[in-house]
């Protein structure tokens, strides 16, 4: 169910990427998906498949799940493993804006035992 979901978020426009990882407790999962809007993130929510998801998942929690949306205005994707510059958090080496803004979702899903 989790990867049915996985498998169609990462088939929509403005998905960058939707994961399924395993959580601190036995039967928890963590849904880490980052979206390109917003608007692209509340369209998600209208798919078929988010619809199958919920109308399933549902019945399986042990509590409601624990979402948190974060709102980015900048990735910035290092050249090295040390943090950069404050100066370069906007900017590359070239002086090149890194990323727009975009939409990053967490959510913790745990079922029954």
């Amino acid at each position: 169910m989790l990867g049915d979901l996985a498998d169609g978020a990462n088939g929509e426009p403005g998905c960058i990427g939707f994961r399924v990882l395993s959580g601190d407790d036995p039967g928890e999962f963590v849904l880490l998906a980052s979206w390109t809007s917003e608007g692209t993130l509340r369209t998600h929510y209208t798919t078929d498949h988010y619809r199958r998801y919920r109308e399933q998942m549902g019945p399986l929690l042990a509590r409601p799940s624990d979402v948190v949306v974060h709102y980015l205005r900048a990735t910035v994707h290092a050249l090295d493993p040390n943090l950069p510059d404050q100066g370069s958090w906007d900017e590359d080496a070239n002086g090149r804006h890194l990323s727009e803004s975009g939409v990053c979702c967490r959510v913790v899903v745990a079922g029954r035992p």
